[in-house]
């Protein structure tokens, strides 16, 4: 008997801990940040699909909870963009493309909307974790750690 209720204090953590599985956004510059993430759903049963969601509009210093259910691919995908006009996306001509919204948007798929507009947004290996924080930081940052490397 001693092990059956092991079994289910344990059963019951992994439950508790796939109920609160996150995406957090952590915004480390000195600006307010607006955030779109795209990320991979169960849609219909077992079928995966990306789906965009956005704004998240995060002071600066400051995180925010974009995603309450798990990270079910090792990837996310984010575009941000600051007040100051500076924006974090895939330069690359191959990168991965969606669109975003003008408007708040919660959407497989976001582009034909009048205020849409396409973006390539950048990916974020998560290494398959469920809670995952990703850290949205100024390129002066960015630069200045990889010249210490």
């Amino acid at each position: 008997m001693p092990f059956a209720r092991i079994l289910l204090v344990a059963l019951a953590t992994l439950f508790v801990a796939s109920a609160n599985a996150q995406l957090r956004v952590c915004n480390k510059t000195t600006k307010p940040t607006h955030v779109a993430v795209a990320y991979a759903a169960y849609v219909a049963g077992n079928t995966v699909q990306w789906v965009n969601v956005g704004w998240f509009n995060i002071a600066p210093s400051q995180c925010s909870q974009v995603l309450t259910s798990p990270l079910i691919y090792p990837q996310v995908k984010y575009y941000a963009v600051d007040s100051g006009g500076s924006e974090w996306f895939d330069p690359a001509q191959n990168g991965w493309q969606t669109c975003v919204r003008s408007q708040p948007f919660h959407d497989a798929v976001t582009c034909g909307y009048a205020d849409s507009r396409p973006v390539r947004m950048l990916s974020e290996n998560t290494e398959g974790a469920s809670n995952y924080t990703l850290e949205i930081r100024s390129f002066q940052d960015v630069v200045s750690e990889f010249s210490r490397m």
